[in-house]
């Protein structure tokens, strides 16, 4: 019953707070990467209320809705294009259009099964992510994100909650859009993976690179 109600709690507050409002929000720049299985549509449509975008590949599909503020407040996934939703994401933002609850319905049957939280700074910048795996109420990997100056921050991660940072990021980002990205996947101290995104001047990365072993030698 609690996964039917937030449900329907997360659209129907989704639809008070973005759609068809007279006045947009005032949109920011956004500090969340998603998940690594949902992704942004690589275009947007036109603003208007309840606009829907489709994203197709040989064997998936996907469909965005919007608000009129171009922000993302449902997709449906169609892993085998056979017409079938099989996975339904839903989006709930607050009135400073930062995503802060996000929710998976797989198989698209009515029942929430896992959940991500968000909390954001007085700027904008995402401080805390919580992931529920399993929509219990209770957090299973936790997020904290710091920013102890310009150009650099800091993603800590908690994966099992036990209160011992299991992974950690180092984020830094030059005046020429390069953005290097250290990886200690185990925390203990020691960079393991560098990354690094080479970005145009409109902000697309053009080129990615991963330095395993940091030998000098891209993977």
């Amino acid at each position: 019953m609690r996964n039917r109600l937030l449900g329907s709690l997360l659209l129907c507050t989704a639809i008070a707070l973005g759609a068809c409002q007279q006045t947009p929000f005032e949109l920011g720049a956004d500090p969340w990467t998603p998940p690594p299985e949902i992704s942004a549509p690589p275009t947007l449509p036109p603003s208007a209320c309840g606009e829907v975008y489709v994203g197709e590949g040989p064997e998936w599909r996907t469909t965005y809705e919007f608000d009129a503020w171009q922000r993302v407040v449902r997709l449906e996934d169609d892993f085998e294009s056979d017409g079938q939703v099989d996975r339904s994401t839903r989006r709930l933002y607050d009135g400073a259009s930062q995503l802060v609850i996000e929710a998976d319905d797989d198989g698209n049957d009515g029942w929430l099964d896992r959940a991500w939280t968000f909390q954001y700074d007085l700027h904008g910048r995402m401080v805390l992510r919580e992931y529920d795996s399993d929509f219990d109420g209770t957090a299973d990997a936790v997020t904290v994100r710091s920013y102890p100056k310009v150009g650099l921050w800091i993603s800590e991660s908690d994966l099992d909650t036990d209160g011992i940072i299991d992974l950690r990021y180092f984020f830094h980002e030059d005046a020429l859009g390069t953005t290097s990205i250290e990886e200690d996947s185990d925390a203990d101290g020691v960079i393991d993976v560098l990354y690094e995104l080479h970005r145009d001047s409109s902000g697309l990365t053009v080129e990615q690179t991963a330095d395993a072993g940091l030998d000098g030698v891209i993977d």
